[in-house]
């Protein structure tokens, strides 16, 4: 696991991000697929943190466009290599990456993230698609079927950049 904690800049810089997201996609009427009830520009924010946490750990620049219709299963790509970011806001053991089903995962990659707070963000884990789809395992919370891996499963995240290959930016590039 790494920890990431906020500067105030990049807290400010995530939630205009997020609040960016939402502000667009209400005006087109398109609204997010949750079971929990957080509002829109708090499912943004949470995935906006955990995919900040990610391109950070990467050197990787964060994707800052919104896309209407969703972002297709990929929230980056490293050479050649695309990445969905799952991250969680509620903090249970163990936490489980997962998604709704097989087909919704369509990058190469699935990392999980969560956010203990505000100010801090972690990156637990990441698998391949292949190991996901291998490991993954029937689960419920009450909203419908999933499919998911317990985090102690997955790689350890110090380990994705190294197997990306990810060359990095500097700050100045952000």
């Amino acid at each position: 696991m790494i920890e990431f904690s906020l500067t105030p800049w990049e807290l400010q810089f995530l939630v205009l991000a997020a609040e960016r997201r939402t502000v667009v996609k209400q005006a087109y009427h398109v609204r997010n697929q949750r079971c929990q009830h957080k509002s829109d520009f708090a499912t943004h924010l949470t995935g906006v943190l955990g995919e900040f946490a990610v391109a950070k750990l990467l050197g990787h620049k964060l994707d800052l466009s919104v896309h209407i219709g969703g972002d297709g299963g990929t929230d980056m790509e490293i050479n050649a290599r695309t990445i969905q970011v799952k991250t969680r806001n509620r903090h249970y053991s163990p936490m489980y990456l997962y998604v709704n089903s097989p087909s919704d995962l369509r990058a190469d990659v699935v990392v999980l993230a969560s956010t203990p707070s505000l100010t801090e963000v972690r990156v637990l884990g990441w698998l391949e698609k292949h190991e996901f789809l291998q490991q993954a395992t029937p689960l419920n919370f009450g909203h419908g079927g999933r499919i998911g891996v317990p985090s102690d499963n997955l790689r350890d995240a110090e380990t994705l950049k190294d197997f990306l290959g990810a060359a990095g930016v500097t700050a100045d590039e952000w």
